[in-house]
Parts: structure tokens; C-alpha cells; sequence
């Protein structure tokens, strides 16, 4: 409760109790503070501080990165989180690359010091800790930790106050993905990666060939097989198809397989033009098929422009409900007249959020489909 006031009300840990005494009637007694317990108040302020960017960085790599898409959501999502669930408790992710977070809050001005107490850093092969490039140990930092709990005592009951030190399993996490990954079917198509072999069984089916950890989008999640089973409807020899956030580009791609024309796919991740020349690869798409283009095509005009305007029969966006809204009107002037509009990754409480979204850019709602929680919208411009 007082962190959430802290947050919302944007006080300090003191002008939080002292908010809520006052609004249940608590008597609290206060006395002035030495400056000694000052530079304790500072000090535990600041590392909240540090605390709330670190919990803001791995939001971000988790929703933004190759990885964080790839593995990080992928993996809540297999396991039945919800997005919503995600975002409510804040979860993260964090790459491989361990000093990073490190490396970035100090460029972003915040000190070495508080980074270290917060025990933002990681355990070398050899044994020893580092963060930004200075060693420390792992009894360093335990003498840490229980200095700063010694210190929160001042403000709060906390019990015990005792430390448990524990090691983990030396796992390369990257590659023990493929456990949890295993051949899958999408109504009639069978969705392999690399390390399995079709059964003969399954010889006369469509294969999409598709490897998780590169880039977000292996067709397990519902909002994916809604786009899919959406895009089977509309699309011709003819279609012209841009794929909004492509991601691993297997939304394109099955498309060119469904026999479209040609492919344009966008995406803010430069990691999503490796990942998406792979899977053009080893599904047999001709390069010439797909185009990839890098950039926020709601706000950067020279993206828009690349885009091209009016040329596309079907337009199709698996994203967040939240980037669906300012991306519609947006999407709209690509567009053919008759063109199709595609969108999912829409929990169901956001569906008519989305919906009025699409009906306020001059669209017409064709058809709203759902596959347990998750809902696809798809629209036609007049």
C-alpha cells in the first residue's frame, strides 16, 4: 500500500505514511531526524530510484527486444500469463548481456554507488561479481544487503532481517527453450522448428518451418492463430499484404505460402530482418517476396512514405490493443479502397476499446472473432 501511494501520489516513503495515517486516523508519532538518519532517508530514496529504473528497464526488454519477445513472452504466454498479467505485476526480462543494465544506468547519470548496493550485478565464471566493470564479492555484497536491512529498521519492523544466500543451476536458457518448443498444428498446418523431423503422417500438410529466440511471433499464441485463420479468408493471388510489427514475419509469410503476391512487414526491432531472412529461407520464400522496413510507422512520416500509400489489400497487426488505437487512423491511408484490415492481440476487455478505434478511423467491422480470452478484429475500408 505505501509503495502503490508512493507511485500514485508521487511522494516520498515518509509523505506516504504519514498520507495514510492521516486518511485512516492513525496517530503517528514523529520526531526530527539527525542528520545521520537524513543521509539514511536519502539514501534509501535513492535506491528506490534505482530500484523503480532497473524494474522500467527489463519492462522494456521484455516488450522491445528480440529476445524479450522471442523468449521472454513466449514463455509467459505458454504458461498461460496473460499479457495483462505481465504488464499489472510488472514482469521484466534480461538478456544474456548481464553488465547491461548496469552499463545504461550509468549513462543515464545514475551513480555507481547505489547500483552496487542494490546488488545490481552478476556473477562471473570465475566466481566473482562485477558491475560496471569493477569486481566485488559475493561477501561484499551480502554485507551490504544486511547493512541496508539494519538501516530500513529505523522505519519499519522487519522481522528477522535474515539473508539466505542460494546458487542456480548453470543453464544455457537460450538453447534449453527447444524443451518447451515441440511441432504443433494450426488447423491444417503443422509448425516445426529446426530440431524435429516431419512424422510421415504429416507429409501431405502445409509446414511452416519456424525457430523460437529470434524474434516474437511462433503461431502458439491464440492472437496469432486468429490473424491467421482471418488472413486464409481474404487473401488472393493478387493480395498486397503489409504485416505491422512482423516480428519473426510469420504472419507474412504464411501469407506468400496462402499464394499472396508480395509482402511488406515492419517492425521497431532491426533484430526482426535476421530473423525474418531465416524463416523467408528455410520456408522457401523468394526474397523478392517480402520487403522489411524498420521504424514506428504510426509517428515517422519517412517510414509512412517508404510504407507507401493506398497500395495494400490486406493490412495485418497482431500488437497490443494500446498501440492498435493511434496505429488505425495511421494504417488507414495504406489502405486500398476494399482493402482488409486485420488486427489481434486484443484481450477481451479491450475489445470494443479497439473496435471504436476502427470504426472512428472510417472503417467497417466485418467480423470480431475470439479464441478463449483473445479477440481479432477485421475491418474493410470503404
Amino acid at each position: 500500500m505505501v509503495h502503490f501511494v508512493m507511485e500514485h501520489e508521487q511522494m516520498t516513503y515518509p509523505e506516504a505514511l504519514r498520507w495514510l495515517a492521516k486518511k485512516y486516523n492513525i496517530e503517528i508519532k514523529e520526531r526530527e531526524l539527525t542528520d545521520e538518519e537524513k543521509e539514511v532517508q536519502n539514501v534509501r530514496e535513492s535506491l528506490f530510484v534505482v530500484n523503480e529504473f532497473a524494474r522500467d528497464y527489463f519492462q522494456n526488454i521484455l516488450y522491445n527486444h528480440a529476445d524479450g519477445k522471442a523468449i521472454g513472452m513466449t514463455y509467459f504466454r505458454q504458461r498461460g500469463i496473460r499479457d495483462d498479467i505481465v504488464k499489472k505485476f510488472q514482469l521484466g526480462y534480461s538478456t544474456t548481456a548481464h553488465d547491461a543494465l548496469a552499463q545504461e544506468a550509468l549513462r543515464k547519470g545514475y551513480k555507481k554507488e547505489f547500483l552496487i548496493k542494490t546488488g545490481l550485478c552478476y556473477e562471473k565464471e570465475d566466481g566473482s561479481l562485477e558491475v560496471a566493470g569493477e569486481k566485488t564479492t559475493t561477501e561484499a555484497v551480502l554485507a551490504d544487503v544486511k547493512q541496508e536491512l539494519e538501516d530500513l529498521r529505523q522505519f519499519m519492523d522487519i522481522g528477522e532481517g535474515s539473508v539466505v544466500v542460494d546458487e542456480t543451476e548453470d543453464i544455457d536458457w537460450i538453447n534449453n527453450w527447444k524443451q518447451y518448443f515441440h511441432q504443433f498444428y494450426i488447423d491444417d498446418i503443422l509448425v516445426i522448428p529446426s530440431w524435429e523431423n516431419i512424422k510421415p503422417e504429416d507429409t501431405d500438410k502445409m509446414v511452416l518451418h519456424i525457430d523460437p529466440g529470434t524474434a516474437f511471433g511462433t503461431g502458439m499464441h491464440e492472437t496469432t492463430q486468429l490473424c491467421i485463420r482471418q488472413l486464409r479468408k481474404f487473401i488472393t493471388p493478387e493480395t498486397e499484404l503489409l504485416d505491422v510489427g512482423t516480428g519473426s514475419g510469420i504472419l507474412a509469410i504464411l501469407s506468400l505460402m496462402f499464394g499472396a503476391k508480395h509482402a511488406v512487414g515492419t517492425d521497431l526491432d532491426i533484430c526482426a530482418v535476421e530473423a525474418v531472412a531465416q524463416n523467408c529461407e528455410v520456408n522457401g520464400i523468394d526474397p523478392a517476396q517480402f520487403d522489411m522496413m524498420i521504424g514506428n510507422i504510426i509517428t515517422d512520416k519517412e517510414v509512412q512514405d517508404k510504407v507507401g500509400y493506398e497500395c495494400y489489400d490486406i493490412v495485418v497487426a497482431n500488437i497490443l490493443a494500446d498501440v492498435l488505437v493511434p496505429l488505425t487512423p495511421v494504417i488507414v491511408h495504406q489502405l486500398k479502397k476494399g482493402g482488409i484490415y486485420i488486427t489481434s492481440g486484443i484481450i477481451d476487455d479491450k475489445e470494443q476499446t479497439v473496435v471504436e478505434a476502427v470504426k472512428a478511423a472510417g472503417l467497417e467491422v466485418l467480423e470480431v472473432t475470439y479464441q478463449g480470452e483473445w479477440v481479432s478484429v477485421t475491418a474493410r475500408k470503404n
